[in-house]
This record gives C-alpha cells, sequence and structure tokens, in this order.
C-alpha cells in the first residue's frame, strides 16, 4: 500500500533526487561515490533531453521530471549538459540545481 493512497498527493520520482541534491549542495563528502554517479546521470541526462528535444526509451521517470522543471534555465541546462564525470558535481552546481528546482516548486 502507497504512502500516499489515502492522499490527493502523487509520488514523485524526483523527490529521492532532489532531496540527494539538498544533501550534496551542503556537503562534497556526503554522499557515496555511487548516488554522486546517480545524481550526476540524472541532471546530466535531464539537461541533454532539453537540448536535443528528443525521446530514448532509456530515459527514467526522474530525468524527465527534472528536464521538465529546468527547461526554463538555459544556463543551467548548458553547464548541466557540459560536466564531464561525477566529480563535476559538486556542491555549486548542486546549489545552482537545486534552486532551479526551488524556483519551478514555489511558481
Amino acid at each position: 500500500m502507497s504512502i500516499y493512497a489515502n492522499t490527493s498527493r502523487q509520488a514523485s520520482s524526483l523527490a529521492f533526487v532532489r532531496a540527494l541534491v539538498r544533501v550534496l549542495s551542503t556537503n562534497q563528502d556526503g554522499l557515496s561515490p555511487q548516488l554522486r554517479t546517480y545524481l550526476y546521470t540524472v541532471a546530466r541526462d535531464a539537461a541533454i533531453f532539453v537540448q536535443e528535444k528528443h525521446h530514448t526509451p532509456n530515459l527514467r521517470p526522474e530525468v524527465v521530471e527534472m528536464a521538465f522543471e529546468i527547461a526554463d534555465e538555459p544556463e543551467l541546462v548548458n553547464e548541466l549538459s557540459e560536466m564531464t564525470s561525477p566529480t563535476a558535481f559538486n556542491p555549486q552546481v548542486a546549489q545552482r540545481l537545486l534552486a532551479g528546482l526551488q524556483r519551478f516548486a514555489t511558481a
């Protein structure tokens, strides 16, 4: 049974990603290498999806959700798409991504 079974709120696949970005934005060593690689992959895939505007069958729901939320942030999209490794996803990038995601959530 879903924890949202008795509410109107839908579970978001991006909620977990947002929580991880929040952790990384405050502490470079707060995430395992595997989680940092996951965040890097999601953020970079979302940015590339925005730039190329085509669907690939391997896109995960959190990638599509993030792409929708960052689509109006061209500087952020460029920065994320140009990352070349998980180490490039540092606390400063995480803070900018979190700000972009929060702007959408409060709109």
